[in-house]
């Protein structure tokens, strides 16, 4: 592994950026960040608080991984119904701007980072409303107004009551989606780089999920240059699932990581 303690500036940031992380909110709506280690035997570095009041938000997503130097965007919905960018500023123990307000959304009931979808180069995210619609919010690259307005790509997405994006898992270069059934079964919708229809159909990638409460993509923990995922398990353990680059079988099997992970009411 890099030693963070010499080589030149550039090769510090360099460092810094491609190392991912998990954050966690508690009940007090205080986020703490985990840093990715790059190693599978310890996956995550200790907790730090990055911020507080995030218990305003009903609905928080990464836009696409965030990193240990501080970079990466979240999009989020508060109590009122009201959809935010949170931009990151690249400082790590305080990674994000104030949040700007993008519109509504108080039908919806998720809200997902898919990083870019449609294959402009700017990150994207989905919205699924209480009819089970899907909806498309494409990323401008603007400042001052960051998607584009909303397109619908999807019904019938109510049967799933867990989502998360996680990047390129298939191997294609492209963006994929990951949604869980009521039924417990884990389903890969691959990216097709369309803004109209920007993911496949699904395909049955596992069963028995539903003994995990929550699924978070985290991008590339583990140091092998794929993106992993990481689930709670009912009991509070959290789980590492490696990334694999396959299509059919994108995870291999889990490794507990840690307990004590049911004090978080959300982590992403």
């Amino acid at each position: 592994m890099f030693n963070i303690c010499s080589g030149s500036y550039v090769e510090r940031r360099r460092f810094w950026s491609s190392r991912h992380n998990l954050v966690a909110r508690d009940a007090s709506g205080n986020l703490w960040q985990l840093q990715g280690t790059g190693t599978v035997s310890a996956a995550f570095l200790s907790r730090f608080k990055i911020g507080t009041g995030y218990q305003k938000y009903t609905l928080i997503s990464p836009l696409s991984t965030l990193n240990a130097d501080g970079t990466g965007d979240l999009v989020a919905r508060d109590t009122a119904g009201n959809l935010y960018y949170i931009k990151g500023n690249g400082h790590p123990s305080a990674p994000f701007n104030a949040p700007v307000k993008i519109g509504g959304g108080s039908t919806y009931n998720k809200i997902v980072g898919v990083s870019d979808v449609t294959g402009d180069g700017k990150a994207d995210f989905v919205a699924r409303d209480t009819a089970g619609k899907l909806w498309l919010y494409k990323g401008t690259g603007s400042a001052t107004a960051p998607f584009s307005a909303r397109t619908q790509v999807g019904a019938g997405w109510q049967k799933n009551n867990a989502m998360t994006g996680v990047g390129d898992v298939s191997g294609d270069g492209k963006a994929d989606l990951l949604a869980r059934d009521t039924a417990g079964t884990l389903y890969l919708y691959r990216g097709t780089g369309k803004a109209t229809a920007p993911f496949s159909g699904g395909v049955k990638v596992g069963s028995g999920w539903n003994k995990n409460n929550a699924l978070a993509g985290v991008g590339d923990v583990s140091g092998d240059g794929k993106p992993d995922l990481v689930a709670r398990s009912s009991t509070g353990t959290l789980i590492l699932f490696r990334g694999t680059g396959s299509g059919t079988a994108p995870f291999s099997g889990g490794l507990n990581v840690s307990t004590g992970w049911n004090q978080y009411n959300l982590i992403f």
